[in-house]
């Protein structure tokens, strides 16, 4: 098989696919088995964690930040250069 073309493309792929299937039951079946050890079996229930304390923060601004009015004069004048690049200089 492994001086067939078919067998030369495939063969390593195939034999791939058969190592990742085997070694994926084998860790199924060590997740199954460690689960159900008498070990790790909690006698006692644990108790359920405090409630949640979700409290929203709502800012309101009445104008554009520092960081975009920066940005809005940065764009501002890259425009004006390349307004002025691409129209040229006209008097």
């Amino acid at each position: 098989m492994g001086s067939q073309p078919a067998g030369a493309a495939f063969g390593p792929i195939l034999g791939l696919l058969i190592f990742i299937f085997t070694v994926s039951q084998f860790v199924l079946f060590l997740t199954a088995w460690t689960a159900t050890a008498r070990e790790n079996r909690v006698e006692q229930p644990q108790p359920a964690p405090p409630p949640a304390l979700i409290r929203p923060e709502i800012t309101v601004r009445s104008g554009p930040g520092l960081g975009a009015a920066a940005g809005l004069l940065g764009v501002g004048a890259m425009a004006g250069v390349l307004g002025d690049r691409l129209l040229g200089h006209r008097k």
